[in-house]
């Protein structure tokens, strides 16, 4: 990668909208030294704070890799960092600008990156939309099918390989969102069945945790717990700690469900401070809500 030219980009661009290194950077939340760096060719910023500053100076900021002669394996692999950055945070907006931007771009035109391009779209259509059958039909374009029931034929090929693994559990949560339960459970069980030796745990955990999500909407709520508790026992050897959150979320709705309103509780508490530590304070009110909806009051335990 040229980093010269990369700082040099990055120096117009800044320069353009009126912003000077002193204001970049309190507004990223790093020293003014840290961006003269940048500048002057010296370090590259990560993909979190290429996503900080992408927020701040606009789009066009994520251009930048495509001025630098960086080579295919370096440009797929940042962008691809800032994906999973935007949709770890649910910052799914950014990530249908960020999707726009890179999806044209040659070293995105093999059948591997068209796929995991039109996943993400499927993504986005799911959860800022709220379009479901259009996320459907680019999951079908994802997978190479043309009809909706050749997605249960095509998921028992032999081998599936990870980004096909990640794409069904993306679709069981579509599934569920439609309330097409049965469907969702059906693929996350043929998942779990397949038994993969290379299945990464980070995977099966977010596979039990849907499946756990699905028996919860279905009212099968021992099923729901025994299945949420696997999930929190996988991650407890995976450690995960942007999995940690949603987990015990999910747990504690279930356990509410069943009754065990001082399990839920304190299940409730647990996601609050965890969303408090990384200053997430769009979900501590998620959290405070869902309690209420249970007929759990936990402020008492977060003053």
């Amino acid at each position: 990668m040229n980093l010269y030219k990369y700082g040099e980009e990055f120096r117009k661009i800044r320069c353009s909208k009126n912003i000077s290194q002193q204001q970049l950077a309190d507004l990223a939340m790093c020293s003014r030294k840290y961006i003269s760096l940048i500048e002057t060719g010296n370090v590259a910023p990560s993909s979190t704070m290429l996503v900080r500053i992408s927020n701040i100076l606009g789009n066009s900021i994520i251009d930048l890799l495509k001025y630098c002669n960086c080579n295919e394996t370096y440009f797929t692999t940042e962008t691809k960092k800032q994906i999973e950055v935007l949709k770890s945070s649910c910052n799914y907006k950014d990530l249908n600008n960020l999707l726009s931007t890179i999806e044209q771009h040659e070293d995105y035109q093999d059948n591997q990156n068209k796929q995991y391009i039109l996943w993400h779209k499927a993504i986005c259509e799911m959860e800022l939309n709220h379009n479901f059958f259009k996320a459907i039909n680019l999951i079908k374009q994802s997978l190479s099918v043309e009809k909706y029931d050749d997605l249960f034929i095509y998921i028992n090929k032999p081998e599936l390989n990870m980004q096909e693994i990640s794409i069904y559990n993306s679709l069981a949560i579509l599934l569920n969102y439609m309330n097409a339960n049965n469907y969702s459970i059906r693929i996350l069980e043929s998942l779990i069945g397949c038994n993969y030796a290379n299945f990464p745990d980070s995977i099966k955990v977010k596979i039990y945790n849907n499946l756990a999500s699905n028996y919860l909407s279905m009212n099968k709520y021992a099923n729901a717990l025994n299945t949420i508790n696997k999930a929190i026992s996988l991650n407890q050897i995976y450690k995960n700690p942007s999995l940690i959150g949603i987990l015990y979320y999910n747990k504690a709705q279930i356990l509410s469900k069943c009754k065990q309103i001082e399990k839920s509780t304190e299940f409730f508490v647990m996601t609050y401070y965890h969303y408090k530590n990384s200053k997430n304070a769009l979900y501590m009110n998620k959290v405070i809500e869902s309690a209420n909806k249970c007929s759990i009051n936990i402020k008492p335990y977060i003053i």
